[in-house]
């Protein structure tokens, strides 16, 4: 472990270099943080290039599966809180962080599956949005996640944190324009559902069978005009709010094709 002591540290301005999303992209890595997160990118099987740890601001003592991990990175350095707040990602820096190459994100198996089920994220551009977005495809089976441009980075700081490591264990492709992700999904016979508060199904009574992809729009303006074959669904919302935020909706729909999958034949109605 080396010891790092002033700001002008080429590693600690490298670190600074990596919020930018261009800039993260073009070096193919992620930027973890947090001991929770670490573990989730070790269990993965994500390797780590750089990692930073102020032990002084660790809030729990590391477990030996991730000190181990840590350990084989090319550079483990060693700063002080103050050094280490200077470029971590969060308000309350948790003391250590790490640099891991990107994850996979190739969809091409996913899509080519019988059957498969999908997130689309439409240019949600809340990164919290799309974390949580995410959080929910990992948690509720999706086997892939495919952005428009113009989403949130699923892998920016906040996108990770909300998604509790989840971009780390399904494939997240990389942005393209929304015609090009409707125009995949209809080649590879995907069925479209999305939420739309002026839907004309209700969810139980959408088709979630076989291929199938749920998108979910832009927090004001919607669904993208691309999709023109979408079914339109509609989340009562008896209590008289006017909308649900883009994560809950996204976490409804794909509760209801989990529970299509979970339940017994009789039951999936």
């Amino acid at each position: 472990m080396i010891r790092v002591t002033s700001r002008r540290n080429r590693h600690l301005a490298y670190l600074v270099k990596l919020g930018r999303r261009r800039f993260r992209e073009a070096e193919g890595v992620v930027l973890v943080e947090g001991p929770r997160l670490l573990d989730e990118a070790r269990r993965s099987g994500l390797k780590p290039r750089l990692v930073l740890v102020s032990p002084e601001a660790l809030p729990t003592p590391l477990s030996p599966a991730v000190g181990e991990w840590m350990a084989g990175a090319r550079w483990v350095l060693e700063v002080d809180p103050g050094l280490f707040a200077g470029v971590a990602t969060t308000d309350a820096p948790q003391g250590v962080l790490a640099v891991v190459d990107e994850p996979p994100r190739r969809v091409d198996e996913v899509l080519t599956a019988e059957s498969a089920l999908v997130l689309v994220i439409d240019r949600v551009q809340d990164p919290g949005n799309v974390g949580a977005l995410v959080r929910s495809a990992h948690a509720l089976g999706a086997a892939a996640v495919l952005p428009s441009t113009g989403a949130a980075d699923a892998f920016s700081p906040k996108a990770l944190r909300a998604a509790a490591g989840g971009a780390f264990h399904l494939p997240v492709a990389r942005p393209v324009p929304a015609a090009v992700v409707a125009a995949r999904l209809r080649e590879h016979g995907f069925g479209l559902l999305g939420a739309d508060p002026r839907g004309d199904l209700l969810p139980w009574e959408a088709d979630f069978s076989g291929k199938t992809a749920i998108a979910i729009g832009h927090e004001t303006a919607g669904l993208d005009k691309a999709f023109p074959d979408l079914t339109r669904i509609r989340i009562p919302m008896p209590g008289g709010a006017e909308s649900l935020n883009a994560a809950a909706a996204g976490a409804i729909l794909l509760w209801e094709a989990c529970r299509r999958q979970l339940a017994p034949p009789a039951d999936r109605s």
